[in-house]
């Protein structure tokens, strides 16, 4: 018996197939008495992987902010997509420590949407 013979020929290139969903975690954390936050976002494959991330992350910023640790009126709510901690939640938010962690489903898109910026009448004003 002779092994089967196989194609000399490279297969063509198929590209990598991309989840039709992704789930985009997002954190808001906003420091006591800063003029800037931050925000970060990453995607995950399914709703399970970015929920774990969202509570490792939440808690890991919790834990690490002494000044919500140290708060009287200190709150963590945690909910299916979202999360939200920090410290006096009904004080100005300069005066403050905070989160805002969420997730939601977004559709990967493989064209752009062709969707375009409405164009003025008047061409010497920059309003839309």
């Amino acid at each position: 018996k002779t092994p089967a013979k196989t194609s000399a020929k490279t297969p063509a290139k198929i590209p990598a197939k991309t989840p039709a969903e992704v789930w985009v975690l997002s954190m808001f954390f906003s420091p006591y008495k800063a003029v800037e936050y931050s925000i970060e976002c990453r995607c995950f494959v399914s709703k399970k992987l970015a929920q774990e991330a969202m509570r490792r992350e939440a808690r890991r910023l919790y834990k690490n902010s002494g000044c919500i640790q140290y708060a009287r009126d200190k709150y963590y709510r945690e909910h299916e997509t979202e999360i939200h901690f920090g410290e006096s939640e009904d004080g100005p938010d300069y005066n403050r420590e905070f989160c805002y962690c969420e997730i939601k489903s977004a559709k990967l898109e493989d064209k752009e949407s062709g969707d375009e910026v409405p164009s003025s009448t008047d061409e010497d004003s920059d309003e839309y």
